[in-house]
């Protein structure tokens, strides 16, 4: 089997011993991009067959061991579902498709810490008779390291693809008169010619496969936890009269019960380490060290929610995000709960930057002094990134009823889940 590149790969096993082993329905309730930091096999559920791939494929990883070997040690799990004849192809593909994905993954790694001395990338094909069309009219173009065509390009872009990059320097490409491209052909017409005919085929669109057009290299060491974004406000795309619709009952009638206690204890102090209060997050979910993790549902709305130190780490500069001018990290235990154990999950359409998403919020209540509404938090998930949360504890002198109506506001769009006592 040929290999996207020749190097140790530390960092293509730092990248695979990070993976999450799901169940095949765990890894489809989870979006495109953080699929890749997940290992799931269709056919075999969670357990110890799972964890037998897993291992084998850890293995041709660290030593090099091939596509044999790997099919010996899997042989019984793979014969029972009867992966064999005609169906033995997906024992290829898995063993295929992960590999290129942990070694190309590995490789964005080691092409960013030369990139100020090599500046450009080279897509590489195989270019035999396997080579798909479209991946063939890729090969040799060269492209800034940065620019936009690699965020559809960078290979793998397909199950079973081959396909790599290299690093090019400026003497190089003045050396075999290469050109650098600027103008994107993603979504272009080409005419691919067969491989072993010659013959022009008819016109086709230049994309990667179905499910294969972003940045494998990026979402590998983005983390299956949506991080934090940087966007603008989320601006609602509905009347604030549609909530009301969905017939949400005021929040001054609702039972006192889904009003949670929380103590002084419960608000963090001001001026400590990131760590810390990103310490006291997950341990809100039973995680007890910044490298730990789980996987949670979101109620209502069809979705997994894994959740580590990620959703604090800006995923451009790979720094704690935490401090907030408005102090909002005091409330992170809250947040926690409000994900672990919302009162009420809406679906709102909304723009955000000029691009419309559907936005999840989650939102919970807490009882202050004497038992009155004393803060809430929402938590808003912005397609694959937490862009938004909110947690107000308000003055005395604001008051329980200004609260409510400034919560209000945000129950708008389609319920998913409200709390039952």
């Amino acid at each position: 089997m040929q290999l996207a590149f020749d190097l140790k790969p530390e960092a293509a096993l730092e990248f695979w011993r990070g993976k999450v082993q799901l169940s095949p329905s765990q890894f489809r309730a989870l979006s495109r991009e953080p699929k890749i930091r997940a290992f799931a096999v269709s056919g075999i559920a969670k357990g110890d067959e799972l964890a037998t791939v897993y291992q084998a494929l850890t293995k041709s990883l660290e030593a090099g061991t091939p596509f044999a070997e790997f099919q010996r040690d899997c042989a019984e799990i793979f014969e029972n579902r009867g992966w064999t004849g005609r169906k033995a192809w997906r024992i290829d593909n898995i063993f295929r498709t992960n590999i290129q994905t942990a070694y190309n993954v590995g490789r964005y790694q080691e092409l960013q810490r030369i990139k100020a001395k090599r500046p450009f990338w080279r897509y590489s094909a195989v270019n035999d008779r396997r080579t798909r069309p479209a991946h063939r009219a890729m090969h040799g173009k060269i492209f800034p390291a940065d620019h936009p065509f690699w965020d559809t390009w960078f290979p793998p872009n397909g199950f079973r693809c081959r396909c790599s990059v290299d690093s090019v320097g400026p003497d190089e490409i003045e050396a075999n008169g290469w050109q650098v491209e600027t103008k994107d052909p993603t979504g272009k017409l080409y005419e691919p010619t067969d491989p072993v005919t010659g013959v022009r085929l008819p016109a086709r669109l230049a994309m990667p496969d179905p499910g294969w057009d972003f940045h494998v290299g990026k979402a590998g060491w983005e983390g299956l936890t949506p991080g934090p974004g940087d966007a603008g406000p989320i601006v609602p795309l509905l009347p604030r009269s549609l909530g009301a619709a969905a017939g949400k009952p005021a929040l001054a009638t609702i039972d006192p019960r889904h009003i949670k206690p929380y103590v002084a204890d419960d608000l963090m102090p001001k001026g400590l380490a990131p760590e810390a209060y990103v310490g006291a997050f997950l341990r809100e979910f039973g995680i007890e060290t910044l490298g730990g993790e789980t996987l949670i549902s979101i109620p209502g709305a069809d979705r997994l929610l894994p959740v580590n130190k990620g959703l604090f780490i800006d995923k451009a500069t790979r720094e704690w995000k935490v401090i907030t001018t408005d102090g909002r990290e005091q409330y992170l235990r809250l947040l926690a709960r409000t994900i672990r154990a919302p009162f009420e999950v809406w679906l709102v359409p909304a723009e955000v930057s000029g691009r419309k998403y559907a936005v999840i919020n989650l939102l919970r209540l807490f009882a202050g002094e004497r038992g009155k509404v004393g803060g809430f938090v929402v938590w808003s998930l912005v397609g694959d990134r937490w862009m938004s949360s909110t947690a107000f504890a308000p003055k005395l002198a604001q008051g329980e009823k200004k609260l409510l109506q400034y919560l209000e506001q945000q129950r708008q769009g389609r319920l998913l889940f409200r709390e039952t006592l």
